[in-house]
């Protein structure tokens, strides 16, 4: 509902109890200011998407949020593949050179 919506409302008020225009009159007055605080917050989120954009060599043109960001959900979720790959080679090393002088301790004792 618009201003034009209002002022027509405003004309055509039927009951001297009806509070529909005041009430929306002081709705659309805060949600005009939130409308326009969340168009300042796109923009500024569009400028600095493009700023990342160029740093990265990338080109605005070609290059959709959802794809861009995609090369890094890949690449954070191979890092994070490769690094529980280490631990575990690590764990199984410790496990191994556990094993071993347990052997060499029985081993040597008997």
């Amino acid at each position: 509902m618009g201003a034009g919506e209002l002022d027509y409302q405003k004309g055509h008020v039927r009951d001297p109890r009806d509070r529909f225009v005041s009430v929306m009159n002081d709705f659309i007055t805060v949600a005009s200011f939130s409308f326009s605080e969340m168009e300042d917050l796109l923009s500024e989120a569009k400028h600095k998407y493009i700023k990342t954009l160029k740093h990265f060599g990338e080109d605005e043109a070609k290059m959709q949020p959802d794809e861009f960001f995609g090369i890094f959900d890949t690449f954070l979720q191979s890092f994070n593949e490769a690094k529980q790959d280490l631990e575990n080679m690590r764990r199984k090393k410790e496990e191994e050179e556990r094993r071993a002088r347990m052997e060499a301790m029985v081993r040597g004792c008997c």
